[in-house]
């Protein structure tokens, strides 16, 4: 699992730095402490108008054909945010492979060049 992360991020690596490629980073901890600034920014980055109705994915009608369609529909909460520390014992053998992995970092690198 810890590879496969390492890929995931060297990936992400190779489409921030192709520059002709306009990605938005959105942290979830960040949308969690600031939605409404948040959800400006994505609406900024599409160029589309700023709704309120972002800010409530629950309020949400309409059709979620994805694995994660109970989640999509709940509001925007910080409730799960710690949840993982629980299973950190069990995590600590891929110390190795997620030390180095430093997403602001990965960020700022992009805005570097």
């Amino acid at each position: 699992m810890g590879r496969y992360y390492q890929d995931y991020v060297q990936m992400m690596r190779h489409w921030l730095s192709i520059d002709c490629l306009d990605l938005h980073h959105l942290s979830y901890e960040d949308l969690v402490a600031d939605p409404k600034g948040e959800m400006g920014k994505v609406s900024d980055f599409l160029d589309v108008e700023f709704s309120e109705d972002c800010l409530h994915p629950e309020r949400a009608g309409g059709v979620i054909q994805t694995a994660s369609n109970t989640q999509a529909r709940k509001p925007i909460s910080a409730s799960g945010l710690n949840d993982w520390k629980a299973y950190q014992p069990c995590l600590r053998e891929l110390d190795p492979y997620l030390s180095d992995l430093d997403w602001e970092r990965i960020i700022a690198e992009r805005g570097a060049s």
